[in-house]
């Protein structure tokens, strides 16, 4: 599992978890018994190991329930190894500052005088992806004791594994606290789109805007799923689906083809200028075709809105239900399902403040540009949080090869 072709410094000699430490796991009292749980035990999941330290346990136990199971209380100082969970629970590892018992789901390994539980925890973090792939390509298989107990490391000497563990956990935190900041402001910039939108669409000039319906003002059509029984006559032609119309914008990398007839091509076909809206999904998410691709018809699952007039401009009616979608206004679920879609006659029936089409134009370019702005922004803290993400690995990975 782990690569050992690199020479290590001096002093330092590879060992397995099992050679410098005691492992051992817990029990899970019998779920029948109510007296078994709510006692001053904590008892950990595997959900709950996670950071480098664990000072708070959620979950409680009694003596009843210790006496009568598997559990049994680990002292402070031992590193405690999630082998199963969902997600990417299995796999993850943290040091008890608090006494605690554990679930089947969980290692403790208690290290001998050989280690201290830092340089065990990190050395665990940094081959976290070769500690879940022990247990194959089944997701749904945990690790056992013995897999464990196997698994090797670089461990230097006792006065280096201090030295290096100060670093680590120094960096570590200075890594978390930089990793929050850089979340915060991406919440912050994936937030900035709404409040755009909420500035144009419901501020006080905007509420002296005539009122119309959508439907008076835009002919909607909704697609079909197009699947002639006759073969005669047909035509192939690339056509959108739902996944092909984004936020203001076409993903065309996988265009479809389809076979049409004359009829259907003159009913489906898109115009330059024509708004396309989908129906599920992402109810709301809608983009102005500009004639990227000749003879492009449409499919069910999205509405084709084409102004009746020059009285409406298609890109101010597209950030008009981005706002709607934001509001949650015109999306309801099927019948059946939880799933949300959006009917037609919703949007024929749905209010629309218009100014004047020049106003429209002013307000859809401005937007235009904030939501560029706010894209790049986002884009930007991505970019930076996922340099921050990768900071850990490098320093794991250097103090691991003896390069602190």
């Amino acid at each position: 599992m782990t690569d050992r072709s690199h020479s290590l410094p001096d002093g330092w000699r590879w060992v397995r978890i099992g050679e410098i430490s005691e492992v051992s796991t817990g029990g899970t009292p019998a779920t029948g018994h109510p007296e078994f749980y709510g006692g001053n035990i904590p008892w950990l999941k595997s959900g709950d190991v996670k950071g480098t330290w664990i000072d708070e346990v959620p979950n409680r136990i009694s003596e009843l329930g210790l006496t009568n199971s598997n559990a049994r209380l680990h002292p402070i100082g031992s590193v405690m190894l999630a082998m199963s969970g969902q997600g990417k629970t299995r796999g993850t590892s943290a040091i008890l500052r608090v006494s605690s018992a554990c679930s089947q789901s969980v290692a403790a390994i208690l290290p001998s005088k050989e280690a201290i539980p830092e340089i065990i925890h990190f050395a665990l973090v940094s081959q976290y992806e070769n500690i879940r792939r022990l247990t194959g390509d089944n997701e749904r298989t945990g690790l056992n004791l013995k897999l464990v107990r196997n698994i090797a490391f670089p461990l230097p000497s006792l006065e280096e594994q201090k030295r290096i563990a100060t670093i680590l956990i120094d960096q570590t935190a200075a890594v978390e606290r930089a990793r929050a900041a850089a979340e915060a402001q991406l919440e912050a910039a994936k937030a900035l789109p709404a409040a755009y939108l909420r500035a144009a669409f419901s501020g006080p000039e905007a509420k002296q805007w005539p009122t119309s319906q959508l439907g008076m003002l835009c002919d909607i059509q909704l697609g079909k799923m197009l699947s002639p029984a006759s073969r005669i006559g047909l035509r192939p032609r690339p056509y959108l689906r739902n996944a092909n119309v984004q936020w203001g914008r076409f993903d065309l990398a996988d265009i479809a083809r389809m076979d049409f007839t004359e009829d259907q091509e003159r009913k489906f076909a898109l115009r330059s200028g024509d708004l396309l809206v989908c129906e599920g999904g992402e109810p709301g998410r809608a983009a102005v075709w500009d004639g990227q691709i000749p003879s492009c018809l449409y499919q069910k699952a999205i509405h084709r809105l084409r102004p009746i007039s020059n009285e409406v401009d298609a890109h101010f009616v597209m950030y008009r239900l981005w706002m709607g979608a934001l509001q949650q206004e015109f999306v309801e679920s099927h019948a059946k399902t939880t799933i949300a879609h959006l009917p037609a006659v919703r949007l024929q029936r749905l209010p629309i403040r218009v100014p004047t089409v020049p106003e429209q134009q002013r307000i859809a370019a401005t937007l235009k540009e904030q939501m560029a702005s706010a894209d790049r922004v986002r884009k930007a803290i991505e970019g930076e949080l996922d340099a921050i993400n990768r900071l850990p690995a490098a320093l794991l990975r250097r103090a691991f090869n003896g390069e602190l």
